[in-house]
């Protein structure tokens, strides 16, 4: 019936067309580093031209967003609810590009992996979402690091004036 594992995401990632930036996978499906990076491969090349999107990979519904050459993807079973991954990847993008200021571009994510991390982990954990309202994640993830959001956004305004 309607009943929802709650082990549901299989894996959440961010890479470009050659590397990958960020990667959790919470399912034996990819045991290796090689199996996961073949899979993330096969995303970028069976992308549509649509900036956020659905695709069906070796069984498995990706759906990603892509923005500044960069592809954000949730990955879950074909049964899965599309709507738990979609919420996911929602999430996890927001609350990245709110974090980094709407730049998620790769240079900017790599000098800011630990919040990518993060919030990685504050969305989904062991394959479960577990939080879809992404200002309670950027807000939990301002806290955990080191400097608040609003002195840091006043500390890059007084640097760059």
């Amino acid at each position: 019936g309607e009943y929802m594992s709650l082990y549901s995401i299989k894996a959440q990632f961010i890479v470009t067309s050659s590397e990958r930036i960020a990667a959790k996978y919470y399912s034996k499906d990819w045991p290796t580093l090689a199996e996961q990076r073949k899979f993330e491969g096969k995303l970028v090349a069976q992308r549509s031209q649509n900036p956020s999107d659905a695709v069906i990979i070796d069984d498995m519904l990706v759906v990603y967003r892509a923005s500044s050459g960069t592809f954000f993807c949730v990955v879950g079973d074909m049964e899965e609810n599309p709507y738990i991954l979609e919420s996911a990847l929602e999430s996890m993008f927001q609350s990245i590009s709110t974090l980094l200021r709407g730049s998620v571009d790769r240079r900017t994510l790599l000098e800011n992996l630990d919040y990518v991390v993060l919030v990685m982990d504050e969305v989904i954990d062991k394959g479960v979402l577990l939080e879809n309202n992404y200002e309670s994640i950027v807000e939990r993830v301002s806290a955990e690091s080191e400097v608040p959001l609003a002195e840091q956004s006043f500390a890059q305004a007084f640097q760059s004036a």
